[in-house]
């Protein structure tokens, strides 16, 4: 579901600079618009925004907190992972790094692997779209947690 943005907006451009795919437009000083079939309802914008001016379906604002630290994190496949990079130069976030593989990977095509940074992780999924191996994906688990939360949470 995409966020909208309301007549709240000053115009500041923060939600603009920060949005992962780049579905804000909008120019300094203007009420900007979010382009529904790119927003991926991270919340990321709602983080940003100085006045609440970022709200969901119902109207709603979106807290700024709960977004983010609710998002299910994403996970790589390290032993499908060739290291070719493109996860790690697509995150916005740096939340991606790629790291030694371990011993029991021996025989691996690549000397790294990407490695996920839960600190840093806001589970946008830019990097499960950017991964041409399909070997980035987010936990079944959090997935399942988490949208039963929010769907059933009214704030």
């Amino acid at each position: 579901m995409a966020h909208f943005i309301t007549d709240l907006c000053v115009g500041c451009t923060m939600c603009y600079k920060e949005c992962p795919t780049d579905a804000i437009a909008g120019a300094n000083k203007v009420l900007h618009v979010i382009n529904e079939s790119l927003c991926i309802d991270c919340g990321i914008c709602a983080n940003v925004c100085p006045v609440k001016a970022i709200v969901n379906p119902e109207g709603e604002a979106v807290d700024k907190k709960k977004i983010r630290k609710e998002r299910p994190k994403v996970t790589v496949d390290q032993e499908n992972c060739t290291g070719c990079v493109a996860c790690v130069d697509f995150c916005p976030y740096g939340a991606l790094e790629m790291v030694p593989i371990g011993d029991d990977f021996s025989g691996h095509l690549s000397a790294e692997v990407a490695h996920v940074i839960e600190d840093k992780c806001v589970g946008c999924g830019i990097c499960t779209e950017a991964c041409i191996k399909e070997v980035i994906f987010f936990r079944p688990e959090e997935v399942v947690v988490n949208e039963s939360y929010l769907i059933g949470s009214s704030t």
